[in-house]
């Protein structure tokens, strides 16, 4: 298996502002019966699921993501983490807002910072919550949970505490009692995946709901279930720009990585090998939550969405695990499947971890007042909207880079002075940077558009991103 994005690269013109931002790769089926526009008095129900550290390419390994999230809805090619790390990740998913207006930058006390700033007061959660939804989280939270406390917006509170990667047992806080599993008889995410079908079972007959569903998998280090231990066995991660031979052309932090080994591909295959099962078991959870959907009625009325924190680095340019900005790292899964999303469609609208939280209050009629994101269901359901953005910014402020990526480059700055540019057309594994020979008219209109990305707020993100100030159309 290796890293493939020409999929998802399509012709597109020099100019940014004029980027073209569909390419169908697959014709879209119908719509559900009625669309999305037609639905909005009826409350959907919001089942989200966000992994751990996942590829955007290991999603062939998923056999129920595949055929009954990404055939039955929209399966977005280019999606991407707005910060590839775990806690700023965490932080921009649920507030709807960069890193650099959330002030979390770091994964190291992560949720302690979420408290301390109130930034946790105004989640998707809360404010569908506002709206009428009863709300469960099942999962893990964010980086350094480790209290009794049932943070705001959750009527239902099943979460990891800190630390995770105990080899023998691990524990829950189940609505503010501890839990405690052996991990050789109670797999993570099995569990997991039990008590959320509970949730969906008991919420039949009622009122709207959101289940918020964030397994550990497939991050290391790898306990994969009993039942899948031995699965792909031969598997190979062997993308273009694995153990990158000349990295001349890019930054310092990256240059100093020591000639790649065998030593460390073997490793990384190990790795990939131990993501791999441990999906297996995440695709389980998908199954067992739209069966518990299907034999109580609800399917029909619930979407459901699938993603991850950030992406992962196997090697590629020599470089391990994420936080750098290389697509390996920062490209993530994106699919969904509801009432009025199209069948079996393949979009190529730039995607960023930001549209989810705005995505999921409009679905239920809450306010996406104060968020940096788009709202997705446009997207969603087939549409080709002139004002969805021409670009997106993929920033790290405790590392000190910031990226614009277009439908045709890959724009980097660093705090260093360094700086980045690929042709993604040319060359999509982003081997060589052709800073110092572009366009100089192209470079300033990626450093303006880039500058003002990263400083902005609100309203303000989606005017600097090339399309229209708006959120529903």
């Amino acid at each position: 298996m290796s890293v493939r994005r020409g999929d998802f690269l399509k012709a597109a013109s020099a100019s940014l502002l004029s980027l073209p931002l569909f390419g169908l790769a697959s014709q879209p089926g119908r719509a559900g019966e009625g669309g999305i526009a037609e639905r909005a008095g009826r409350p959907a129900n919001i089942v989200a699921i966000c992994t751990d550290d996942q590829t955007a390419a290991s999603v062939w390994a998923m056999p129920t993501v595949m055929t009954q999230l990404a055939a039955k809805g929209v399966r977005v090619l280019p999606a991407f983490a707005a910060t590839p790390i775990c806690g700023p990740a965490r932080g921009t998913l649920l507030s709807g807002r960069w890193s650099h207006n959330t002030g979390i930058t770091n994964t190291n006390g992560a949720y302690p910072r979420m408290k301390a700033t109130g930034m946790e007061d105004d989640t998707f959660a809360t404010r569908l919550r506002g709206a009428g939804y009863s709300t469960g989280f099942f999962g893990k939270y964010n980086n350094d949970y480790d209290e009794r406390r049932v943070p705001p917006g959750w009527d239902r509170w099943f979460a990891f505490r800190e630390p995770l990667n105990r080899p023998d047992f691990y524990e829950f806080n189940s609505d503010g009692k501890l839990v405690r599993f052996d991990r050789a008889t109670h797999n993570e995410t099995d569990v997991i995946a039990e008590r959320v079908a509970g949730f969906v079972r008991s919420r039949r007959g009622g009122g709207p709901w959101l289940v918020y569903v964030c397994p550990h998998d497939p991050h290391g280090p790898y306990f994969p279930a009993d039942r899948h231990k031995d699965a792909f066995p031969s598997a190979t991660w062997d993308p273009a720009s694995e153990g990158e031979a000349d990295l001349s052309d890019k930054p310092a932090l990256v240059r100093k990585e020591p000639t790649y080994s065998q030593v460390e591909e073997a490793q990384n295959e190990q790795e990939y090998r131990g993501k791999l099962r441990e999906l297996r078991a995440v695709d389980d959870l998908v199954k067992k939550i739209l069966r518990a959907l299907a034999e109580t009625g609800q399917l029909a009325n619930t979407y459901v969405l699938f993603f991850t924190d950030n992406g992962y680095l196997f090697g590629e340019h020599r470089l391990q695990k994420k936080n750098l900005p290389y697509g390996e790292a920062c490209r993530v899964p994106f699919v969904a499947r509801g009432p009025g999303v199209v069948s079996g469609f393949e979009s190529n609208a730039l995607v960023s971890q930001l549209d989810v939280a705005p995505t999921l209050c409009a679905i239920g009629g809450a306010s996406t007042d104060g968020m940096d994101g788009r709202n997705l269901l446009p997207i969603l359901a087939g549409e080709e909207p002139e004002w969805w953005r021409r670009c997106l910014m993929i920033e790290n402020v405790e590392k000190g880079w910031y990226s614009l990526r277009t439908p045709t480059h890959w724009y980097t700055e660093w705090d260093t002075g360094e700086k980045e540019l690929y042709d993604l057309l040319a060359d999509p594994h982003q081997m060589e940077s052709v800073h110092d020979t572009a366009d100089p008219a192209l470079l300033d209109e990626l450093s303006a558009t880039l500058g003002a990305m990263k400083g902005c707020s609100g309203r303000s993100c989606r005017r600097a991103d090339g399309g229209l100030d708006t959120q529903v159309p």
